[in-house]
């Protein structure tokens, strides 16, 4: 019986697509994996990023033709993260019963926790920002990719060679996005 056709890449296309990233864009997937892990005590950078890599290779995630794979890619690392917070969220809070003895012998001390500068809540804070401009600009290709290319540290012609924009393309995307991002200060 033949399977129907679908739209999308099929398993050995998209292992032809993991084996073409260069050592470079391996390395900006694993900056944006460590990106993605901030609030995910259990969870690794390179554990999230093999996940992803899995989940492409086993069909649970696609590749839809005419779509760019580093772009899917890296969507598909945010997704997953966000469904590790998720499961994360919907787990018990910690009580002073789960907390370990102080040094002392004494049950710890809640003061003692989350006085780090970078809290929870304010990573938590930071993306729901990122999360509310990806919201905005949704139907905006452009814009995403100078906010992904941002997040990576890509130069300007490095994230019109990945997402295939044209550099007058790349600057009114990058204009649009700071206007919007002015009218959320004022």
């Amino acid at each position: 019986m033949k399977l129907p056709a679908t739209n999308n890449h099929d398993r050995r296309e998209v292992e032809d697509a993991l084996n073409a990233f260069t050592e470079e864009d391996w390395e900006r997937f694993r900056r944006v994996a460590r990106y993605q892990v901030y609030r995910l005590a259990h969870m690794d950078p390179m554990d999230l990023l093999m996940d992803t890599v899995e989940r492409f290779l086993d069909g649970r995630r696609n590749w839809p033709r005419g779509e760019l794979f580093k772009a899917v890619f890296y969507n598909a690392i945010r997704s997953i993260a966000d469904e590790y917070r998720t499961d994360d969220a919907s787990k018990p809070y910690v009580t002073m019963a789960d907390l370990p003895s102080a040094l002392d012998g004494e049950p710890a001390n809640l003061d003692n926790f989350g006085t780090q500068e970078l809290s929870p809540e304010k990573a938590l804070e930071a993306q729901q920002e990122i999360d509310r401009v990806f919201a905005e600009f949704k139907d905006d290709e452009d814009v995403q990719a100078v906010i992904v290319g941002r997040m990576l540290g890509s130069s300007a012609e490095e994230v019109q060679a990945e997402f295939a924009i044209t550099p007058d393309e790349y600057h009114a995307a990058r204009k649009r996005l700071e206007r919007w991002l002015d009218r959320q200060i004022d």
